[in-house]
């Protein structure tokens, strides 16, 4: 009688474990297929037309710079910039951003300084082109390429402790297009942070010989208007 029991408990129990293991498989197949779904469902941005222009707000939390051996973080900086997009014939699966309107200033009252970045305009500046592309054919994400020549101005230099004989205001020219990157899903989109691809070096005549600055970080957010 014993026995038998303990043979009738061992089934039950059996019958249960297939129960549970048979129901988890199902669980696992529907949740493959809402998956497979959903990525079937993930609809894929397209690149923005040509002959458009996209207007954007720029916000950074702040770029960091060297100069005459300091090290200098700006703060907050906040503006507006303005892109024509243009086809690129080379590249069908991309398109050009051309930079028609870069400013940026800082937001901070830090001890009187105020830095500005300014899209520069003067002649003879090597241009590099800024540009659009998808990362693949079935990605939600782009490649975006952004090519900055630029002048970056710092008011009040005194209040940093900077080297005497230093301009005030002193500007600081880009020796080439400053260039961030960043993997956005679309174009502007705010939630990618683009990033300075490498250290830039900067002129001035305002400095004094010997001394030099350069551009080591630049976070910037694009944000459509």
């Amino acid at each position: 009688m014993i026995t038998t029991r303990k043979k009738r408990r061992a089934k039950t129990v059996r019958r249960v474990t297939t129960g549970v293991a048979a129901g988890a498989a199902v669980g696992l197949a529907v949740a493959g297929v809402a998956v497979a779904a959903r990525r079937t469902e993930r609809v894929i941005p397209k690149l923005p037309a040509p002959g458009a222009t996209a207007e954007a707000e720029l916000l950074s939390k702040g770029i960091e710079l060297v100069v005459a051996g300091r090290k200098i973080r700006t703060g907050p900086l906040q503006g507006r910039a303005a892109f024509e997009i243009e086809a690129n014939p080379s590249d069908p699966a991309a398109v050009r951003t051309t930079i028609k309107e870069f400013h940026l200033v800082s937001t901070g009252d830090r001890e009187g300084v105020t830095v500005t970045v300014d899209l520069e305009q003067r002649a003879g500046i090597r241009h590099v082109a800024s540009g659009l592309r998808r990362v693949s054919a079935e990605s939600p994400r782009f490649h975006h390429k952004l090519a900055v020549p630029c002048i970056i101005t710092i008011a009040n230099t005194d209040a940093l402790g900077l080297p005497a004989g230093i301009d005030d205001p002193l500007s600081l020219a880009a020796s080439v297009p400053v260039e961030l990157s960043a993997k956005p899903s679309g174009f502007p989109d705010d939630r990618a942070l683009y990033k300075l691809n490498e250290e830039i070096e900067l002129t001035a005549s305002g400095l004094p010989l010997g001394h030099k600055a350069s551009i080591i970080k630049f976070p910037l957010q694009i944000k459509g208007l």
